[in-house]
């Protein structure tokens, strides 16, 4: 494969690595207001989370770097991108993870008594995830359909019935994106997210790292250490790198 060596592009609200224009945001509380912002002025707001394997999976493949483009919001989740947002813009930027702005989403949601619908993860986990975020910030729940079923159409028609206004896709990408553009294209007009693992991890199904590998930017060892499985994603972050100190991304 042969990558076209680019200049670095940096706007007042992104920079662009390889194909991607990554989102500025200096906290949760600008990615959430943009969200809604977005929500009241062109009726949805597509929110989704890049990190270096999505930068370059979107080289590759023509249907990722479609979805990318296609989205609202595209905020910095893995520290590589992070560095090299902080590296070409001569800012310090914060790490946004999915899963915490996930949960600030709701918090937000809660307290604004917008309806919520959630989607995926298995059905003991998907109902775990509700009764805690109902207990934890009063959600307003008005649908909920595990990662296991057959007919997204009739989905989408369940969507379009509760009259959500942010709905949450823990499916995996490319799966959920096609699910959130589905239901955009069906004229739901609501905050989408694709969320991937988050489920599992607000109710305590899976563990992060310890707070200590967050802080320091090392979640990523840390999930290496307990599966030593991962080590291939990580030479693709090491690809990534060599492409970045290269200038071809």
């Amino acid at each position: 494969m042969i990558f076209v060596m680019q200049e670095t592009k940096m706007k007042d609200k992104y920079i662009t690595i390889g194909n991607v224009d990554v989102g500025i945001f200096h906290s949760q509380r600008e990615v959430i207001d943009e969200m809604f912002h977005r929500l009241a002025n062109t009726g949805s707001s597509v929110a989704i989370a890049i990190n270096p394997e999505k930068i370059l999976v979107s080289l590759e493949s023509d249907v990722i770097a479609n979805i990318i483009e296609q989205s609202d919001i595209r905020f910095p989740d893995g520290i590589g991108v992070v560095k090299v947002m902080e590296w070409r813009s001569r800012q310090a930027l914060p790490r946004l993870p999915g899963c915490e702005l996930w949960q600030s989403l709701m918090a937000e949601s809660g307290q604004r008594n917008e309806p919520v619908f959630l989607v995926g993860s298995t059905e003991d986990v998907i109902q775990k995830t509700a009764e805690q975020l109902q207990k934890e910030y009063k959600v307003n729940l008005v649908g909920v359909q595990n990662g296991f079923f057959r007919d997204d159409d009739a989905l989408i028609d369940q969507i379009i019935l509760s009259k959500a206004r942010v709905v949450t896709i823990a499916m995996g990408s490319p799966k959920q994106e096609e699910i959130i553009f589905k239901c955009k294209n069906a004229g739901v007009q609501a905050i989408f997210m694709g969320v991937g693992g988050t489920y599992d991890v607000y109710t305590g199904n899976v563990k992060r790292a310890p707070k200590i590998f967050c802080n320091m930017g090392l979640e990523w060892f840390y999930r290496l250490y307990k599966q030593p499985t991962r080590i291939k994603r990580q030479w693709r972050l090491a690809y990534y790198l060599w492409l970045v100190l290269l200038k071809r991304i």
